[in-house]
């Protein structure tokens, strides 16, 4: 767990600003008791201060939530006891679908991750994370967007790991991200290596518009080229396979 004191090594992305939030109260539902005392002294620094609950169980979890109604996020836990954590995401989702939930968990599996932000999640945290990444993962989450963890770009995509099961549950995952439609047709392109000219002539779209496309899809998956961006689009199953 020494992850949560280490100092910041990077941000989240090359073009991204720090996010500034007010006051936040937070709900953490995990049950090691070091891991609560290292989450109260990151989540320290977040701007405008924070006040901190928390749960030791997802039942507890969720009934907590229940009984306070201007929590501004959730940190959940996927191994706990009594209902595990991919249950009580989706129970979270299914109750409070305007309260953002972010996994914190030991796991790096990239199976675990792709479940989690496709089950809802708005953002999947190592526990080995270094501070800095914790807190500007938060922020980010608090000020409306979904964290990527950079486990996504690490490596091809596994096997095994298949896009959603429908177009429709494409179109929600890229809904969540922020991409609209035709900025998906173009991110369907750019991981078929066209360039700006050639996407630009099979949309029927101006170069420029294209362009602007491709840098609103870096900004909504986090990252800084083409490369990562197949990857992170492969991973989130945001495109369906051959086929």
């Amino acid at each position: 767990m020494e992850g949560l004191f280490q100092q910041p090594v990077r941000e989240l992305a090359p073009n991204e600003k720090p996010h500034r939030c007010a006051m936040a109260k937070l709900l953490i539902i995990d049950d090691h008791p070091l891991v609560l005392e290292g989450l109260r002294l990151v989540l320290g620094a977040l701007d405008g201060g924070t006040e901190i609950i928390v749960a030791n169980s997802a039942a507890q979890g969720l009934a907590m939530a229940a009984q306070h109604a201007d929590l501004s996020l959730v940190l959940l836990d996927l191994t706990l006891p009594g209902m595990h954590g991919s249950q009580a995401l989706t129970h979270f989702v299914q109750r409070f679908p305007f309260l953002p939930v972010v996994i914190l968990s030991a796991s790096e599996n990239y199976e675990d991750m792709q479940a989690a932000l496709h089950a809802g999640a708005m953002g999947y945290i190592s526990k080995a994370s270094r501070r800095e990444v914790m807190i500007q993962a938060i922020k980010l989450v608090l000020a409306g967007g979904i964290y990527l963890p950079p486990e996504l770009l690490r490596g091809p995509a596994p096997q095994g790991v298949s896009a959603p099961a429908t177009p429709e549950a494409r179109e929600e995952m890229a809904s969540r991200l922020g991409l609209t439609p035709r900025q998906l047709d173009v991110l369907r392109y750019v991981i078929e290596g066209k360039s700006n000219k050639e996407i630009s002539r099979a949309l029927d779209i101006a170069e420029a518009t294209t362009k602007a496309h491709v840098t609103a899809v870096f900004k909504a998956l986090n990252v800084d080229n083409r490369t990562k961006a197949a990857r992170v689009a492969t991973r989130l199953g945001l495109i369906a396979p051959p086929g």
